[in-house]
């Protein structure tokens, strides 16, 4: 017989997980009030996820959760390590070796003294 939504949907509110749920605690087969509470969600709402979506990290969160460094620990004039992996007319782009982050270091930044290019 194929019974309308509504009806069903109203029969699943009428359901004792509570009581259930212990039933089958004590048959010894473990806890089960969570996965029957997820089951009726999923009768409530097919194929929806209950969950709120991921927000999108910050720039200073992503960068201390890829590199575990924060204001305090990384800071200017600090010395870093890094690799470099292009070299262009205003400087050079690196990656840190920490977290392998990207990064650039313009061109007056790559030497104390005075230099034409980044391969100088």
């Amino acid at each position: 017989e194929d019974v309308p939504a509504e009806r069903w949907r109203d029969k699943v509110e009428e359901l004792d997980l509570d009581t259930f749920a212990d039933m089958i605690e004590q048959s010894g087969l473990g806890k089960w009030l969570s996965h029957l509470v997820m089951i009726k969600w999923e009768f409530r709402l097919p194929f929806e996820d209950p969950r709120k979506p991921m927000e999108p990290l910050a720039g200073d969160k992503l960068f201390r959760l890829l590199t575990g460094e924060t204001d305090l620990t990384l800071y200017p004039g600090k010395e870093v390590t890094g690799k470099v992996f292009q070299n262009g007319d205003f400087g050079s782009h690196i990656k840190l070796l920490e977290g392998d982050v990207p990064g650039f270091t313009p061109l007056h930044n790559l030497a104390d003294g005075h230099v034409e290019s980044a391969e100088d």
